[in-house]
């Protein structure tokens, strides 16, 4: 495999690689030499960051795709290697926000019926019991505003521009009252967290 990346030239041009006798080849590639020297560390980088080998690879590949593409174009210069780390943390950063927006899509490999079903003893239930009504009156003892933005966000789920519209009030003050919500609930609930 060595020998056959030595052949490839990936020169500024029409887009195609065409192997060539190492002889032949005066100056190889800028991201032939970037891959020689950076590979494993982007992709061990990007491994660490995403937490997952098969996205660490992808985002690799993408990575040395984009430089190439930008040397193709005769946009890149001899040592890239900030841009090739720029490139690398943008293409995680895409991975990242794609995974928020499609959490819902995202499957486990177990299967429900293989989790064991473990019964909570009368210790536990009366732990929990107790944690919701401290919750339910923690939450009664809100002011008005702030329980009324809180039920509307976390039980009705409506977003903060709904909850503004209908309460009459503008987004930033529906985003306050729910951090002041969450910090008086933490505050209650502290032992129960």
């Amino acid at each position: 495999m060595k020998d056959s990346l030595d052949a490839l030239s990936f020169e500024p041009g029409d887009g195609t690689a065409e192997p060539a006798p190492a002889r032949e080849i005066s100056r190889t590639g800028t991201v032939v030499n970037l891959f020689r020297k950076h590979a494993t560390r982007v992709r061990r980088s990007l491994a660490f960051r995403l937490r997952n080998p098969e996205d660490a690879q992808d985002a690799t590949q993408e990575a040395f795709l984009r430089l190439w593409r930008q040397e193709r174009e005769g946009n890149l210069r001899d040592e890239a290697s900030a841009y090739l780390y720029s490139a690398a943390n943008s293409i995680a950063t895409d991975v990242e926000r794609w995974r928020t927006f499609h959490v819902i899509d995202r499957r486990s490999d177990v299967e429900l019926e293989d989790i064991a079903a473990t019964a909570a003893g009368t210790e536990e239930r009366q732990h929990w019991r107790d944690a919701m009504a401290l919750f339910v009156d923690s939450v009664d003892h809100l002011p008005d505003l702030t329980r009324n933005v809180f039920l509307l966000h976390h039980v009705k789920g409506l977003t903060y521009p709904q909850i503004a519209k209908q309460l009459e009030v503008s987004t930033r003050t529906v985003e306050r009252h729910i951090v002041q919500a969450l910090d008086s609930l933490e505050r209650k609930l502290k032992e129960f967290l």
